[in-house]
């Protein structure tokens, strides 16, 4: 890290009461933590899918088709965005996962702006 950053750490971290070491290690545990609520949220995403999936499905193999296609229209809907939201949650995971510390960096930037 540049000194720059090193004297904004420093200057957060007495702000908090703490140290800077420490307060980089508390973003680092932090990063673990968000990965896993990342997890949840992609595997909460991924069920909303397979039951908007599975309610399409239904749909169409009713005994008495009907005209109307609205629900079907807006339950693969639902699930085209679910696909879209687990993605992002996955890739959040993924970053937060192998690089915690780049995580950490970002939060100290957004802390500094």
């Amino acid at each position: 890290m540049n000194e720059e950053l090193l004297k904004r750490l420093d200057a957060i971290a007495l702000k908090v009461g703490t140290t800077a070491t420490q307060l980089w290690g508390v973003l680092i545990r932090q990063a673990r933590v968000e990965m896993w609520q990342d997890i949840g949220w992609m595997v909460g995403w991924l069920a909303v899918c397979g039951l908007s999936a599975w309610g399409v499905r239904w749909l169409l193999h009713e005994d008495e088709p009907s005209a109307n296609d609205g629900p079907i229209v807006i339950l693969a809907g639902v699930c085209v965005f679910a696909v879209l939201a687990a993605a992002y949650c996955g890739q959040s995971a993924i970053t937060e996962g192998i690089n915690p510390q780049y995580w950490a960096f970002k939060q100290l930037l957004g802390m500094l702006k």
